[in-house]
């Protein structure tokens, strides 16, 4: 419950209406100190997905199937997959969202595109990052708006295909994230920033998976 506490008041804390920002959030550095924690939540959340598919791929039979299938949690893997991947693709999405929504300032980066100070030559190249990330982002944005962040009933019901992207597209649109959030520290926090400094996560999904690899075998 901690952990879900935390992650709530972090989420409350970058959604503001106008009048908040204006006393919470008065200053660029501030701003930038948020926005580079939402960019690194959503590396987090793409390093568990992408780590634990390529774990997973290690504890496989000559035939291509699991070896734990028939025994361990045979629906568990696929459905935890599923999970992450939804909810990695979220946090992308969400860093899509315009400046301002309903009344509502998003740390986005459209709102690092637009309200920050930027000279001529940083704002042509904040618009030349932004633009190849949103490249992206109109391949899933169909998903986001129709099953990650809504239940839209025709999608449900013509089970049509909503987005895709080819192998690699998604490590590009974290390249581009990087490169803005590394101008963004530069510029705003005076010291270069990278997403996965800090990051233990490659780390505890190794550990995770030797856990369960070992339990599985053990009990065959």
């Amino acid at each position: 419950m901690a952990c879900q506490e935390c992650r709530t008041a972090l989420q409350n804390s970058l959604i503001l209406d106008g009048a908040t920002m204006n006393e919470e959030l008065n200053s660029d550095q501030k701003i930038t100190e948020s926005f580079l924690e939402v960019c690194r939540w959503a590396y987090i959340c793409f390093t568990y997905h992408e780590e634990i598919g390529a774990g997973l791929k290690k504890i496989r039979g000559v035939a291509g199937e699991p070896r734990w299938r028939s025994r361990a949690a045979p629906y568990f893997f696929h459905d935890l997959s599923a999970i992450m991947q939804e909810y990695t693709l979220l946090q992308m999405a969400k860093l899509h969202d315009e400046a301002e929504t309903y009344g509502k300032t998003n740390i986005s980066i459209h709102y690092i595109k637009e309200k920050l100070n930027w000279n001529r030559d940083e704002k042509q190249a904040i618009n030349s990052i932004v633009a190849k990330m949103t490249e992206f982002y109109k391949r899933i944005k169909d998903a986001r708006n129709k099953v990650i962040a809504h239940n839209d009933r025709n999608a449900y019901q013509d089970n049509h295909r909503l987005g895709c992207f080819i192998a690699e597209q998604d490590n590009e649109w974290f390249g581009c994230l990087e490169e803005l959030a590394d101008r963004v520290s530069q510029k705003f926090l005076g010291v270069p920033y990278s997403l996965s400094e800090d990051s233990f996560a490659t780390t505890d999904v190794n550990e995770f998976l030797q856990i369960v690899e070992k339990g599985i075998f053990s009990a065959r």
